[in-house]
């Protein structure tokens, strides 16, 4: 039922931070060490000495690229959660539904009222129609979600996919599964299972089939008015209708919403309007994820501000000796701004490469409860890796003027 092994990527994280702690110094170092060579042939003799200096302090370079690439990592590895969410639902609409009307909740997580499933089937242009109830149980002492349907028309209105057992044992009171529930639980046709739900307690029903993973589906399916009886539930999450041969579903459409109209929570839509509303239900989402991840990037970037003015300040003396045997003031200025550059792509790179593992390893678990799809949004993280460098540049840009504009007897002597 609950997605297995979620545990064990939480302790794998914990795990994954850990050695991240104790490895990001030797991984910084081999990321800057081998730009080390292109900065040279791209930077000159300030790229050459931008990447000299960032592994001097190398403990204070591992901690700030350390910061840029935790913040990198969440970013990434959310990226990749939300995209993979968004393929997911998309891929599950298009071969999942075959309804062509859809009733969903107007506030999202709220059932409608338990009158919306007659209505729609009262409706001109609708043959007819399945509720989908919810709720939670205990099958053989393990969490699941159940879900109530009707028998007659789930199957014409969702593409159930049977692998074992009939569609039609729905109608005779039995319960069916999916297939990541019976693997898991190790059930089989035939086989009776007890079952504990909060209405009626412990009950015993019969395995009467196995069907392929649906998300619209979900975990398991009871007849809707057995569900009733078991839970004592009867608010209505969706309702998938089908329209009669022949019949125009954007007509059927805008019929069902005029029988609706005067229903509370309750509104019609096409089967490609509840695909975009869900597209923009994780885009908004993921956009807040990423405002608030924003303040985390934002840190990391003072943090490489702050690293380039130190490393500055206590190489004064040094950079006025530079500047007393005829280094110009811009390759001063550069080789500051390279430093800032290899240390922040070092910590995004870092970042993204464990962001990508991160958001993977939760979207493989999240498999079991129908998240098949992996998407990686390539843009939007190549995106945020060059924000993130160009940021860590721009932030050195005042250490680095003020290095260039020292005067080089008065930093000799230290003033």
């Amino acid at each position: 039922g609950y997605p297995d092994g979620l545990l064990d990527v939480g302790l794998g994280m914990l795990a994954l931070l850990i050695g991240l702690a104790a490895w990001t110094r030797p991984i910084i170092i081999a990321i800057i060490s081998g730009l080390s060579g292109l900065s040279a042939r791209l930077g000159g003799l300030a790229g050459d000495l931008a990447a000299r200096n960032s592994l001097r302090d190398i403990r204070r370079t591992t901690v700030t690229a350390g910061s840029l690439a935790l913040a990198l990592a969440l970013v990434t590895s959310m990226g990749v959660l939300t995209s993979s969410t968004k393929a997911t639902l998309d891929g599950a609409a298009e071969t999942g539904l075959t309804a062509d009307v859809l009733v969903v909740p107007v506030v999202g997580f709220t059932p409608m009222p338990a009158t919306v499933t007659d209505q729609v089937r009262a409706t001109p242009g609708v043959a007819g129609a399945s509720p989908i109830l919810f709720d939670s149980a205990l099958i053989d002492f393990t969490p699941t979600f159940v879900n109530g349907a009707d028998p007659d028309w789930v199957g014409e209105v969702i593409n159930i996919e049977m692998q074992e057992g009939e569609l039609a044992a729905l109608a005779e009171g039995e319960l069916l599964v999916s297939k990541s529930v019976a693997s898991a639980n190790a059930l089989r046709v035939g086989q009776e299972v007890r079952a504990l739900f909060a209405a009626s307690g412990l009950v015993t029903l019969r395995i009467g089939g196995i069907y392929a993973d649906n998300v619209y589906a979900g975990f398991s399916l009871l007849d809707e008015d057995l569900f009733r009886q078991l839970t004592g539930k009867s608010g209505v999450w969706y309702v998938y209708a089908a329209a009669e041969e022949g019949a125009d579903p954007a007509v059927v459409k805008e019929n069902v919403a005029a029988a609706l109209a005067e229903t509370p929570n309750a509104q019609a839509a096409t089967l490609a309007e509840v695909t975009a509303y869900q597209d923009e239900i994780v885009d908004q989402a993921l956009a807040g994820i990423y405002f608030m991840l924003l303040f985390a990037v934002i840190v990391a970037i003072v943090g490489v501000a702050n690293t380039i003015a130190l490393s500055v300040s206590e190489r004064i003396r040094e950079i006025g000796m530079m500047r007393a045997i005829g280094a110009p003031r811009s390759l001063v200025s550069r080789m500051i701004r390279s430093e800032a550059a290899l240390t922040s792509f070092a910590g995004a790179l870092l970042g993204v490469v464990v962001g990508l593992y991160l958001g993977g390893s939760i979207r493989l678990v999240l498999e079991t409860i129908g998240f098949s799809t992996l998407s990686v949004p390539m843009a939007s993280i190549a995106l945020f890796f060059l924000l993130a460098v160009v940021a860590g540049v721009l932030a050195a840009a005042l250490p680095a003027r003020r290095a260039s504009r020292l005067n080089a007897l008065e930093a000799i002597r230290g003033e």
